[in-house]
């Protein structure tokens, strides 16, 4: 029988024409359908409307077009073919600003967006209508303390990508900046045409909604599997959210709260039988470093933002993989080389990966990061070198390393550690915004055109997107960013 709940028209300032894939848990109740009223009505819907739901690139949120805007990517040198084989992703490669508009003959990458920033406010509803009905949910106390919990973090991690796209980057120095995004917690909305909250607001949710999780889980003595939050997973958002607002202390912190229960890191450096296993073992499920894993594709080949077969439009930089050591083991277990192009496996090369994973990794360097901003250098180092004493066979530093340096050092590891995992373009933003350049090689009525050079200038406003049109549209009270289309120089 399906579980029904209130209509999906009262989902946040979109139009509802866009809606019409928004079925299931959330649409009117019918004959044959109620309202749901347990634990298990109300875990039904969140599995069916969450994070781990089942996707559709045409016509579900998509994250993978992250990556497209980093100096991770560049565009395939070879025979220049008569069709444009590089499809939507052109325009985020080229940071046009203004994505509902097409450039040359590249499909518009506007349903991207917007099936995103949808997608993203559809796992809201869902945790709102669950928030709402709250201790009012029928069930043991154990399992809605569990289900609530699990609301307010997937809650939270929505607005986190939706802040993190389409809100200003955090200025400490500028706390009552505007542009963040409509902020609700409610899923009974009077007016739908809400403004931005500030940035600040967001975060502070976020931060609210997280501390409610780790309070529902740690009383519901439950325990989950990878699919599921967890304590472990909740201190590592914290400690995330925490190094992107500065609060260096609570971020290394939260960071040692994830490690006291979750610290294992994959050897990877010792042989493997075969490639297949050796990947595996790094982005599979036998990787005890996995805390949670959300965003999985039953058809990972229908998400590859790069390409296929021989007409792959994009391949990973040559500036990122100069990056790693000869002896780093990552090479070959992030990467897939067919001697034209290398192609990130997270990007729909294999099936049975946790692409997009809460990890071990990030907790150890979110704890880097922060001591090396509070000063703490051998602190920071000694998780810097616990973590590349499992990645790379050989590792020799200098003890006597500044602060500046160590920090650059950090990052870069970040960089390579968490490349094509939904991270590098959010630590360009929250850190140094830096100039990067992209050449593309335009085709316009299948005629191979002279190659173009496109530059994200050093705090470019760019490093936030534009909210798409269709969501401008319905709701008069958002303020777009007026941002112009970007052309080559």
């Amino acid at each position: 029988m399906k579980i029904s709940h209130l209509t999906y028209t009262g989902i946040l300032l979109i139009a509802t024409s866009f809606m019409s894939s928004c079925r299931k848990y959330l649409d009117t109740p019918t004959d044959n359908s109620r309202t749901p009223q347990t634990v298990a009505d109300y875990t039904e819907m969140l599995n069916g409307e969450g994070w781990n739901r089942n996707l559709s690139p045409d016509g579900d949120l998509f994250l993978y077009f992250l990556d497209m805007m980093t100096a991770d990517v560049e565009e395939t040198i070879g025979p220049a073919q008569s069709f444009d084989e590089k499809g939507p992703y052109s325009a985020f490669y080229t940071w046009q600003n203004i994505y509902d508009i097409q450039y040359d003959e590249r499909q518009s990458p506007s349903d991207i967006l917007n099936n995103t920033w949808l997608g993203l406010y559809r796992i809201i509803k869902a945790c709102n209508i669950i928030t709402d009905k709250g201790e009012k949910i029928e069930g043991d106390l154990s399992g809605r303390q569990f289900l609530l919990g699990e609301a307010h973090f997937s809650r939270a991690l929505a607005y986190y990508y939706l802040v993190n796209i389409w809100g200003r980057p955090y200025d400490p120095a500028n706390r009552a900046d505007s542009m963040g995004v409509p902020l609700s917690v409610s899923s009974t909305l009077v007016n739908t045409h809400l403004p931005r909250s500030t940035v600040i607001a967001v975060y502070n949710q976020i931060l609210e909604d997280l501390n409610t999780a780790l309070k529902y889980v740690q009383e519901s003595g439950k325990t989950s599997s990878i699919f599921h939050y967890s304590p472990a997973a909740v201190y590592l958002l914290l400690s995330r959210i925490h190094l992107y607002l500065r609060h260096w202390e609570q971020a290394a912190a939260f960071a040692g709260q994830c490690l006291e229960i979750r610290s294992a890191l994959q050897d990877n450096t010792t042989p493997r039988t075969s490639m297949s296993d050796f990947y595996i073992r790094m982005l599979g499920a036998a990787n005890p470093e996995i805390i949670y894993t959300f965003y999985n594709d039953p058809n990972p080949t229908a998400f590859n933002n790069f390409g296929g077969g021989n007409g792959y439009g994009f391949s990973v930089s040559s500036d990122l993989l100069r990056q790693y050591d000869s002896t780093d083991q990552r090479l070959g277990g992030y990467y897939y080389s067919n001697n034209v192009v290398v192609i990130p496996k997270t990007s729909g090369i294999y099936s049975g990966a946790y692409c997009f994973s809460f990890r071990t990794s990030e907790a150890y360097l979110n704890r880097a990061e922060a001591n090396a901003h509070l000063g703490e250098n051998e602190k920071a180092l000694a998780d810097l070198d616990l973590l590349q004493s499992r990645r790379v066979k050989t590792v020799t530093r200098s003890r006597q390393i500044n602060r500046g340096t160590l920090l650059e050092t950090i990052l870069l590891e970040r960089r390579k550690e968490l490349a094509f995992q939904l991270h590098n373009w959010f630590d360009l933003r929250r850190t140094t915004a830096p100039s990067i350049t992209h050449y593309f090689t335009p085709v316009i009525n299948q005629q191979v055109r002279p190659r173009e050079r496109f530059v994200l200038k050093k705090n470019d406003p760019g490093y936030t997107l534009e909210i798409p049109a269709p969501a401008l549209q319905a709701n008069p009270a958002l303020k777009p960013l007026g941002l112009k289309r970007r052309l080559p120089l």
